[in-house]
């Protein structure tokens, strides 16, 4: 009698929901991502700490895709005069940021007049590559204009 409710007793915790380990879910190494982002104790991290870190430092996190094919010898053939500073459009191509391709004004080197330009910057806000997935805000200054100073 002793051995039969032993028995009963052991079967039914055998059956309970998340005993057998094929019920349990699969644990999830997020080291490599919480130390991408910097997030406190990255060997202990939990999807919800990370998720919870990426959305107050409003990060965006993509998966990965396809790289853009790049042309970056590509430049204008018109020379434009900005109050007396000839420059030329050329593309600025970084394939770890987005959008990749961005024009800049070029004042050339050779042209003694460029020596007396002062470059007016504008600041593009991009997406750049920080690590593994993950893209943060930034802004590139480049020049749009040369002006005489």
């Amino acid at each position: 009698m002793n051995t039969f409710i032993i028995l009963t007793f052991a079967l039914m915790f055998a059956f309970v929901p998340g005993s057998d380990e094929a019920t349990t879910a699969p644990v999830t190494n997020y080291a490599a991502l919480a130390t991408c982002l910097k997030v406190s104790s990255p060997l202990t991290a939990t999807a919800t700490k990370i998720l919870d870190h990426v959305t107050v430092n409003q990060y965006i996190i993509v998966p990965p895709s396809g790289l853009l094919s790049s042309n970056s010898n590509r430049q204008s053939t018109t020379t434009v005069s900005s109050k007396g500073c000839p420059f030329v459009w050329r593309t600025d191509f970084d394939n770890n940021r987005r959008p990749s391709i961005l024009l800049k004004a070029v004042c050339p080197t050779s042209n003694a007049i460029c020596t007396k330009c002062h470059a007016i910057t504008y600041g593009h806000r991009v997406l750049k590559y920080k690590c593994n997935a993950l893209w943060d805000w930034a802004t590139v200054n480049l020049p749009v204009a040369f002006v005489r100073v």
